[in-house]
């Protein structure tokens, strides 16, 4: 019961993230309207979460179905999904410094820390692309990045196409307007190139 919950528990939390992750890449322009919608009574963004349900619902048939077996297959695709929170984690302890140094409230101990913390997660990456021998193991890193590369592509597209749509890309603020008001007055808002909150 307890590992069912849990279960429960950790897919609500990812479909919640990426819902929500759609729904913003749409009201920038990105992603198509319809992922913008919000639920008129709940207020939630209910086609992305919809979205995110169903791809969730033809990997599981997948992995049920599959020849390596339902375990096997839930632990390559866990292994897959290991290396993007491990590049995000990598990607956010990189832009941490330079965060901080743009907006001058940077000390000595933040920059160490975030230099251990890049090569911490750095040397695990590096290690996990390029020194993993088993077979199908060491096939799993590349088809992450073979999943990222129609996100890199349609982003270089935008540029290419629609320029004013991908310089939005991450700029809306989904903050409550207190706590935008509260981050303008720091400058955080102004350094990412707000001077007024998003209504």
């Amino acid at each position: 019961v307890a590992v069912t919950l849990a279960y429960i528990v950790f897919v609500s939390a990812l479909v919640t993230a990426s819902s929500r992750g759609l729904f913003t890449l749409a009201r920038e322009g990105a992603l198509p309207k319809a992922l913008a919608r919000v639920h008129p009574r709940f207020g939630t963004p209910h086609v992305g979460i919809l979205l995110v349900g169903l791809i969730t619902v033809v990997f599981a048939v997948i992995a049920t179905l599959s020849s390596t077996g339902r375990l096997i297959f839930d632990i390559y695709i866990g292994y897959v999904a290991t290396y993007g929170f491990l590049i995000s984690y990598l990607l956010v302890a990189i832009a941490t410094p330079v965060w901080l140094y743009r907006i001058r409230a940077g000390t000595a101990w933040h920059y160490l820390v975030s230099g251990l913390a890049i090569l911490g997660f750095g040397f695990v990456v590096f290690n996990n692309f390029f020194f993993v021998d088993e077979y199908p193991l060491n096939l799993l890193p590349w088809y992450y990045l073979l999943l990222l590369a129609p996100g890199a592509l349609w982003y270089l597209w935008l540029r290419g196409t629609k320029p004013q749509v991908a310089a939005r890309i991450g700029s809306i603020q989904t903050l409550s307007p207190a706590e935008q008001e509260r981050r303008i007055s720091l400058g955080l808002l102004k350094a990412a190139g707000k001077d007024s909150p998003t209504p």
